[in-house]
């Protein structure tokens, strides 16, 4: 399944949505073909992955796809959604290899704390 993207245009939100697997090819994708309308504030919905990243390179390949965005993010904020154990680890760890790249990540298991931190951002 595609990633779907939401606009809450009242809060200035988008919410992204992935089936059970995601590659870093439909992240470029997404991020390069959406009008974002200057909106910096993400809520990535990772509860229906079913498939780990391959690897730790994949990782930090996404982290550093993320440095190259802050032109279109600026100081955003992204709240990764999550459910199991072994997603939140790899999202924390998605998150110590973007750090630095000037947009505030925070994993979360709780759709409504995600949704609540990011509208901070606002």
């Amino acid at each position: 399944m595609p990633i779907s993207a939401k606009l809450d245009r009242a809060a200035g939100i988008w919410e992204l949505t992935t089936g059970d697997s995601v590659s870093l090819q439909e992240i470029v994708d997404l991020t390069l073909e959406n009008d974002w309308e200057g909106h910096r504030l993400l809520l990535w919905d990772l509860r229906a992955i079913r498939e780990a990243p391959q690897s730790i390179e994949e990782l930090r390949q996404a982290a550093e796809f993320v440095r190259t965005t802050r032109e279109i993010f600026g100081d955003g904020r992204v709240a990764i959604l999550v459910t199991s154990d072994l997603d939140f680890g790899l999202a924390r760890m998605f998150q110590a290899f973007a750090d630095g790249s000037g947009i505030a990540y925070e994993v979360f298991r709780d759709y409504d704390a995600a949704r609540a931190w990011v509208a901070k951002g606002a």
